[in-house]
């Protein structure tokens, strides 16, 4: 078998403003609130036409600019939009090894367009998980706060 650490459902390549669309304010890093509210991932914003990346866990630990993370992560300026996810990060859960071609490795994705095939898989994780977070992710095990250097 192999594990997966998430999977995600219901994507939409979406074309909006994260930065500033009120569905999304609440994933804007705070320091000073609990480790989940420094982790935010609403980080890169517009400036003129340059992109911005503020002080976060894809920042440098003195909070400058990571270019590494910061040209890696703006190469689209387009956010995923899931309706539907499950996320196992630290408890990552076994797949049947015929699933194995459908998960992606690392920050990777795969895709399949074998509509049976995406069905089955949508039906099995459906029967047995419930929708939401199941585990911490793999950085934050040891409890402290860490900053992700982009390698």
């Amino acid at each position: 078998p192999i594990c997966a650490p998430f999977l995600i459902r219901g994507l939409q390549v979406a074309n909006v403003q994260y930065w500033e669309d009120d569905r999304f304010i609440a994933k804007h890093p705070v320091f000073g609130k609990s480790k989940m509210h420094m982790y935010g991932d609403n980080i890169y914003h517009h400036v003129e036409d340059r992109w911005v990346q503020e002080p976060s866990h894809h920042s440098n630990t003195d909070n400058s600019i990571n270019y590494l993370n910061l040209n890696r992560d703006t190469k689209v300026d387009r956010v995923l939009v899931a309706t539907e996810f499950y996320y196992f990060g630290s408890n990552a859960i076994s797949m049947p090894e015929e699933f194995e071609f459908l998960i992606g490795k690392g920050r990777n994705h795969r895709i399949c367009n074998d509509e049976t095939m995406i069905q089955k898989f949508i039906d099995y994780v459906r029967h047995e998980y419930r929708i939401g977070i199941h585990g911490i992710p793999y950085s934050r095990e040891n409890g402290k706060f860490i900053h992700y250097g982009g390698k």
